[in-house]
């Protein structure tokens, strides 16, 4: 399985990338269905806030994958001082872009904050998903 994976997935955990996925689809699911309701701006609305929600977590991941040490070595302050500032570069951009959507009328805001609702609904799905197909968990 992880050969089909993308080079930025295939390090991150089973159970995060299931819940990456589970989180696209969420967003998929909730555009598609306020396409039907809402209609095209809501639609965009709620897909572009499933579409921040999705990069977020997968930048997320990737920065905290790389800030846990193998087990096999000891956490330098030098190896993690570039994921940290990472982190917080990837805050800053998350805030200055929804800022930016917020003051330029790009978005309807409340259905920004629907599509961002992807994300606690993947999450919870991914996981539950990878835990039932874990042989672990039996």
């Amino acid at each position: 399985m992880s050969a089909a994976l993308p080079a930025s997935l295939r390090r991150l955990p089973q159970r995060v990338v299931a819940s990456l996925v589970a989180v696209v689809a969420s967003a998929v699911a909730l555009g598609l269905g306020s396409l039907a309701v809402l209609g095209s701006k809501m639609a965009m609305s709620v897909a572009l806030g499933g579409l921040i929600a999705a990069v977020n977590l997968w930048a997320l991941a990737r920065i905290v994958v790389r800030l846990l040490p193998e087990p096999s070595e000891a956490p330098t302050p030098a190896s993690s001082l570039p994921w940290s500032l990472a982190a917080a570069a990837k805050v800053a951009a998350l805030l200055a872009l929804l800022f930016f959507l917020m003051n330029c009328s790009f978005v309807a805001p409340m259905a920004l904050v629907a599509g961002f609702g992807a994300l606690p609904i993947g999450i919870a799905i991914g996981s539950f998903v990878r835990d039932r197909s874990d042989p672990k968990n039996g």
